[in-house]
This record gives C-alpha cells, structure tokens and sequence, in this order.
C-alpha cells in the first residue's frame, strides 16, 4: 500500500528576529512554507487582517497557524519549532 503525504514546514514568527515585515522576509528565504503568528505581531500591525493576510502572500508563505494568548488556531496541523527545546539543555 502507497501513502503519500505532503509535508509541510512551518515556523512561529516567535522564533524571528524585527518586525513583522522583517520576520516573514527572513521566512520567506528559509525552506518554511506555513508561518504561525503570534499575537504580538498581530497587535504590532493594528489588529488590521488584510494587511497582515496580504504581507503574507506578498512572500508567498501561507498560514498555518494563529497563537493567541497561548491558544494556537490552526487550519492544518503545523509542526512548531520553538526556542529554546526541552531538547536543548
């Protein structure tokens, strides 16, 4: 039996150096296709979703997730890479 599924990257802006701007260029130019943002840069951009929804696509990157508050929103499941990891001490 074949299974095939697709995988995705993503990031949390969490793990992103500037603004928000900055953070999604930086993304952009890693192998990350989904990008998780917090409220942070949320709130930084106004609480304004088109502009946030098209500085998105303006890098190609898509949503994978929202995090509010520690409560994540997710339209498809998204493997986060936070810093620092339990792993890493």
């Amino acid at each position: 039996m074949d299974i095939k599924a697709d995988f995705v990257n993503c990031i949390s802006t969490n793990s992103v150096a500037g603004n928000f701007e900055e953070k999604l260029n930086s993304i952009s130019l890693s192998d990350f296709n989904l990008v998780e943002i917090e409220s942070i840069d949320i709130l930084e951009l106004k609480d304004d979703p088109k502009l946030i929804i098209n500085m998105v696509k303006n890098t190609n990157l898509n949503i994978g997730a929202f995090n509010f508050h520690e409560e994540i929103y997710s339209h498809k499941n998204c493997l986060l890479y936070t810093s620092p990891s339990p792993r890493d001490s």
